[in-house]
């Protein structure tokens, strides 16, 4: 009997320390969610068929509506995945990788700025959207037909993937002035991402070199 009742509290000590375990977890996991709502991070791409890596720009906002981009990116999940790969001897029979950021600068706008950039990096996608809507009208497809396509398009790894950052300089407005210009342009796959210790060296050095001449 004695021993029964030692099992029974042994049980139910277990299935107590189970129950606040749960609801520890719980609690973390829903306070992680709402975070990731906020800034979730871009997924881990791998190369593609052909060895290349995907269609993907970084656009970094800075203070006075300054506006700069770059092939590529470093996200949370990919943090080095290089732009741009040189390698150069330093010492004999040693070759040294390094990832350069070749950082350019263009205008927060629609029309001859980053609006334009990104139809540059999404023509394939345009086109084909573009010609999707040409069927549409043609053969009277049905809208849940349409719609599927479309997302299939944008979707596509051939489409482009912007990772969208900013330095301490750009006000918020800003900010969904450049996804509004991304929406525009029927971009499916962008995402707000923390500026890397990387990128920012290479922003402030473009900064001190080229100071904002539209700015009185």
């Amino acid at each position: 009997m004695k021993a029964n009742k030692i099992i029974a509290l042994i049980t139910l000590s277990v299935l107590g320390l189970a129950g606040i375990l749960f609801l520890a977890t719980s609690s973390l996991y829903k306070k992680k969610s709402r975070a990731l709502d906020i800034t979730f991070p871009a997924p881990e791409y791998f190369p593609n068929s052909l060895g290349c890596f995907p269609n993907i720009i970084t656009v970094i906002l800075s203070k006075d509506r300054r506006v700069f981009y770059y092939e590529g990116g470093e996200s949370a999940f990919f943090p080095h995945p290089p732009p741009i790969v040189y390698f150069r001897a330093t010492k004999p029979d040693t070759i040294i990788y390094e990832e350069k950021i070749d950082l350019h600068e263009t205008k927060l706008s629609l029309k001859n700025g980053i609006g334009d950039v990104i139809s540059k990096f999404n023509s394939e996608t345009e086109r084909a959207l573009l010609k999707l809507e040409e069927e549409k009208r043609i053969a009277n497809m049905p809208d849940s037909v349409y719609q599927k396509k479309k997302n299939s398009i944008r979707l596509n790894s051939s489409a482009v993937t912007i990772y969208i950052k900013t330095d301490s300089g750009p006000k918020y407005g800003e900010v969904v002035e450049l996804i509004d210009i991304i929406k525009l342009k029927k971009v499916a796959k962008f995402w707000t991402e923390e500026i890397t210790q990387h990128e920012l060296k290479v922003l402030n050095e473009t900064l001190t070199k080229t100071p904002n001449q539209s700015k009185p």
